[in-house]
């Protein structure tokens, strides 16, 4: 079976105490696989985003996976980024790899993922998958805070 085809296992962490667990296909994008991971962590999906490696280069340059804007809004947040929407896991996930998922820049939710195993589908299974849940996701919004005057 093609890499493409084969199902990815991910554990994504906000912390030690709030991970979720999930099954995906290979050839999802990146995209969808935000749309996922903000999903099953009860968030909305309507902040930019991007996923990046921890490590840099000698040169400074480190992987980085972005949603591109159109070229008339003008917000080039890394122009060496490749695009989210082009990009499908297969292409940038191995077994044991880790990425930071870095989530709406203005709240600053940083989430670690991590490829766990990748296998063959199992035809009884619907994609994406939750494996495990652990932990209580926090309110993305805090609503108790008093408007500033």
């Amino acid at each position: 079976m093609e890499i493409r085809n084969k199902i990815f296992e991910f554990k994504v962490s906000l912390d030690k105490d709030t991970y979720r667990v999930f099954k995906i296909k290979g050839s999802t994008t990146l995209y969808k696989l935000a749309n996922t991971i903000t999903d099953l962590f009860d968030f909305d999906f309507d902040h930019l985003f991007e996923f990046h490696s921890k490590k840099k280069t000698l040169f400074g340059i480190r992987e980085c996976y972005e949603l591109k804007l159109p070229a008339d809004m003008d917000l080039a947040l890394n122009p060496d980024a490749k695009d989210v929407k082009k990009t499908q896991i297969y292409k940038v996930f191995e077994k044991g790899k880790s990425l930071t998922f870095w989530y709406d820049f203005g709240d600053d939710w940083e989430f670690d993922i991590k490829c766990k195993s990748i296998s063959n589908a199992n035809p009884q299974e619907v994609y994406p998958m939750l494996v495990k849940e652990y932990g209580v996701a926090p309110e993305q919004y805090d609503y108790d805070e008093e408007p500033e005057s």
